[in-house]
């Protein structure tokens, strides 16, 4: 899901139950130990987002704290019918009738995409129609790359749309579970646990092996994928020993620019790859992580009490 550029991902999008968050980590109250469980902070909340959502998080003039929750668990958030972007403040006559439900989001070298209500909405750079390509329809998973983005349909095809000069976008007519674009390909785990991959193969990042699989996750030139039994395979470009994995059993596996990263069983990250301060990095502390995600050169965990965590 990457470009390479040293300016990728200034923020980090979440998605809690249901409702899209930008957090871009300019909180005076963030921890960087992840046994710390974090004092609540100000979150900007936008709950209606389209191609027209506002670079940056702008576009909302309050904010209300993440220890405001509804009786029912859902954060506070109002979603008006005409797709203004407010900011809610009254837990209790909130209707969430016209709310346009947020599943997944994923952020990409210059675009973003996610399911909205089962369809699909993007944001950025549109030049080679990152935006305006993207398809009609019922969705349940996106993903984002360099400059283009595939989807799993419904019945488990997927679509791919944007730049195609390496036939990133050149999909098949084959059923997956999941997906992952990379810089310039992409790669997937069709329904039989075998993993196919397409677009540049350049370091033979598109020749995944063989076996059965649960997950993969496709990075700028390398990609890795989580087997059935927990163990993690690596292929493509090896640049600082990135797909060389750690032995070992793990939940998830997820990739960037020259590095990977897993969660074990204990919910603990275990990195290989890289360069610099980020060579075999793992987060600081001890703690434990539900997921993660890797950029540029940096990455990401949320950690079990909830808070983001990044190194």
């Amino acid at each position: 899901m990457l470009k390479k550029n040293k300016h990728l991902y200034l923020g980090v999008l979440l998605v809690l139950n249901g409702c899209l968050f930008l957090n871009t980590g300019e909180s005076n109250n963030a921890s960087t130990d992840p046994n710390i469980e974090p004092e609540p902070d100000p979150l900007i909340i936008i709950t209606d987002v389209g191609t027209d959502a506002p670079n940056g998080g702008g576009g909302c003039s309050e904010t209300i704290s993440q220890d405001e929750i509804c009786e029912s668990g859902s954060v506070v958030a109002e979603c008006p019918a005409t797709g203004e972007i407010k900011c809610a403040t009254d837990c209790k006559s909130y209707d969430f009738s016209e709310c346009l439900y947020v599943s997944q989001i994923s952020a990409g070298g210059d675009h973003t995409c996610t399911i909205l209500d089962g369809g699909i909405g993007c944001w950025g750079n549109d030049e080679f129609g990152q935006l305006d390509r993207a398809p009609s329809g019922a969705f349940v998973s996106v993903t984002s790359g360099g400059s283009h983005a595939c989807a799993i349909a419904n019945d488990k095809t997927v679509f791919c749309w944007g730049k195609n000069d390496e036939g990133q976008t050149d999909a098949g007519t084959a059923k997956f579970k999941n997906i992952s674009a990379g810089n310039s390909f992409a790669c997937g785990v069709r329904v039989d646990d075998t993993i196919h991959c397409w677009g540049n193969n350049g370091s033979g990042q598109s020749t995944p092996p063989e076996g059965r699989f649960v997950e993969v996750s496709a990075g700028y030139n390398h990609a890795c994928g989580l087997k059935t039994d927990g163990r993690i395979v690596c292929w493509g470009n090896n640049d600082n020993d990135k797909s060389q994995p750690i032995d070992g059993i793990f939940k998830s596996v997820q990739v960037g620019l020259d590095q990977s990263c897993a969660i074990n069983l204990s919910g603990g990250i275990e990195c290989w790859g890289g360069e610099g301060e980020f060579k075999n990095g793992a987060p600081p502390g001890s703690g434990t992580y539900s997921s993660l995600s890797l950029g540029f050169n940096f990455g990401c965990g949320r950690s079990s009490f909830g808070s983001i965590i990044c190194w």
